[in-house]
């Protein structure tokens, strides 16, 4: 997952200049502390995005990306993910929701989605995410508030895998008012491709992270955590998971 965790080139694909807007907080976040990889602003309605030049689509990059943060809407995302792989680009993060956590039809584009990966073997973190922060790297591949409102990225050697986007970088935010930081921030989301076990396969073999930190809400494949946690045991990093759902209240908030 090197590529998408930490990559040396960067498509933003739906980039803008326009305040609130998510194709802008991605261009910013990634200027603003310094991401030193080369940064790919896509949209076919800008000839230029934060002083670069800005391409109408991926096919027109002049290399391929090594990861595209799709900061797009729900119903766009799967033809996206064809596009790229079309293109050479092989890893993607995307933040939007609308897919099966809100009923019956986004169940439908998660499902057009999920097979647009598989047909073109396409990495995908999300949908429904909030992103993925490596702060030895600097890359802010998010759209957290925490950081519009900080100048300052703190690197660590925590990494955080969460089902919980908000807790994710609740508790980032916290590690840095309490003086120490994060490695990786991974948000899953509605694991589409990769799930936390995946996550914390690559956790496991990563020479920076120290401790590894999870929030579940539920697992799918069991068998396939166990060895995780086990890859994990055996490169000698703790693993503290805070499993929510364990109260009425909890359920509820799940």
């Amino acid at each position: 997952l090197s590529r998408l965790l930490d990559p040396r080139s960067i498509a933003v694909i739906g980039a803008s200049d326009q305040p609130g807007n998510l194709g802008g907080t991605a261009m910013r976040l990634l200027r603003k502390f310094g991401y030193a990889g080369r940064v790919m602003p896509v949209n076919p309605r800008r000839a230029e995005v934060g002083g670069l030049a800005c391409f109408p689509s991926v096919a027109d990059l002049p290399e391929p990306a090594e990861l595209a943060l799709i900061t797009t809407a729900a119903p766009s995302i799967a033809g996206l993910v064809r596009d790229c792989a079309a293109a050479g680009i092989s890893h993607g993060i995307a933040w939007a929701g609308g897919f099966a956590e809100v009923g019956a039809e986004g169940a439908t584009l998660q499902q057009q989605l999920a097979d647009a990966c598989v047909e073109t073997g396409f990495t995908l973190a999300g949908p429904n995410c909030i992103g993925i922060v490596n702060s030895h790297a600097r890359m802010t591949g998010t759209f957290a508030s925490f950081l519009v409102e900080t100048d300052e990225l703190v690197p660590g050697d925590i990494s955080m895998v969460s089902q919980s986007g908000g807790l994710a970088t609740m508790c980032q935010a916290m590690a840095q008012q309490a003086g120490f930081g994060f490695r990786l921030m991974i948000s899953s989301g509605n694991e589409v491709v990769l799930s936390v076990a995946d996550y914390v396969h690559a956790l496991a073999a990563d020479a920076a992270t120290r401790v590894i930190a999870l929030y579940l809400e539920g697992v799918r494949d069991g068998p396939l955590l166990l060895a995780a946690l086990e890859a994990a045991r055996r490169a000698g990093k703790p693993v503290v998971v805070l499993k929510g759902g364990a109260t009425p209240a909890s359920v509820a908030a799940v």
